[in-house]
């Protein structure tokens, strides 16, 4: 029961971190969803946690803390460099064979001993 309690807080901590991404890059115009850095929001909101903890420093008027607020500037802040467009179609690579070929290019598979003349 402890650890499938534990997997859907950390998929629900990874969906609400995700969508802080999202919402925080859609404040820029014409900027991609993918340049926002997961590690980044990961890092900054456990630092954020951690910081906040005990104190009521970065609480609104309201007395809400502003995490998702504080979380979207830092991944703002951090944005990952544009994707370069891809310049060959998609394809499936051959996988690497479970059977070596011993020997493809002809050499011998043992040294030559060599006698003077």
């Amino acid at each position: 029961m402890g650890l499938t309690q534990e997997m859907w807080a950390l998929l629900t901590i990874y969906q609400a971190l995700r969508s802080m991404m999202v919402t925080a890059v859609e404040t820029v115009p014409g900027c991609d969803p993918d340049r926002a850095g997961f590690t980044v929001a990961l890092e900054d909101a456990r630092d954020t946690v951690v910081g906040v903890a005990g104190t009521a420093a970065a609480a609104t008027p309201s007395g809400r803390l502003d995490l998702v607020g504080h979380i979207g500037t830092r991944v703002l802040k951090a944005l990952l460099p544009k994707r370069r467009m891809r310049l060959s179609a998609r394809i499936v690579k051959c996988g690497t064979s479970r059977y070596n070929i011993w020997n493809r290019d002809g050499r011998p598979r043992d040294s030559t001993p060599i006698t003077p003349l």
